[in-house]
């Protein structure tokens, strides 16, 4: 009988996917503050949150740690953390919701702001992160963030995107000019000479017809 119970009850409740809790990725430059953003994705409701943050203190100078807008407009509890200078951390990072109150949305638990020491690239890590409710944990899921440092004289471009291949210019066909006159062959002297002395010999055919016509008329 209680195992049926038990069964029914783990059935009833509802599963809980993994809240996320990411650090951004930055490019920067050397010996200039550069500010990352922890933020939350909530699956469920929290009340609170603590973590840790390892970095590479030879290529990182932390600063400061400054509190985010996710439990914002509620009041809190909120402790900055500690430098652990032995182990290149900062722990003891905490915040809590005083009295009731919960949070579901997304936003950032707090800015974590270093200055690089030289050119490269680094890795900011978070360990030790605890997100929770009224009562327990919550499954938690962490994506690490990055600095990447480069000189002013010398900033990281990204790759220029290729340009797009002009297409040539379509050359226009000549067109006829309409305005042109066609040149026709000259006719040939000797075929012009023949013609007119053709139609003389019409002509004076046919003017002597016409007398005959005319005498044979008078008679």
């Amino acid at each position: 009988m209680r195992v049926l119970l038990v069964l029914a009850c783990l059935l009833l409740v509802p599963s809980v996917s993994a809240t996320v809790v990411q650090v951004s990725q930055s490019s920067a430059y050397v010996n200039e503050p550069v500010t990352l953003e922890v933020g939350c994705f909530p699956t469920y409701f929290v009340k609170g949150w603590e973590l840790k943050i390892k970095y590479d203190d030879t290529f990182l100078r932390f600063s400061n740690v400054t509190i985010g807008s996710f439990f914002d407009p509620y009041p809190q509890f909120w402790i900055n953390g500690t430098v652990d200078a032995a182990n290149s951390s900062i722990i003891n990072i905490y915040n809590l919701v005083i009295g009731r109150g919960n949070v579901s949305h997304s936003a950032q638990f707090c800015y974590v702001t270093f200055v690089p020491l030289k050119v490269g690239y680094s890795n900011v890590s978070l360990f030790d992160v605890g997100v929770c409710n009224e009562s327990k944990y919550l499954p938690v899921t962490i994506i690490n963030g990055s600095v990447d440092a480069s000189t002013r004289e010398n900033p990281i471009i990204p790759p220029p995107e290729p340009e797009p291949k002009p297409i040539p210019p379509v050359e226009p066909q000549p067109q006829p000019d309409s305005s042109e006159k066609v040149e026709t062959p000259p006719i040939a002297e000797a075929d012009y000479l023949v013609g007119t002395f053709l139609t003389i010999i019409v002509a004076v055919i046919f003017c002597l017809c016409l007398l005959t016509i005319v005498e044979k008329r008078r008679r």
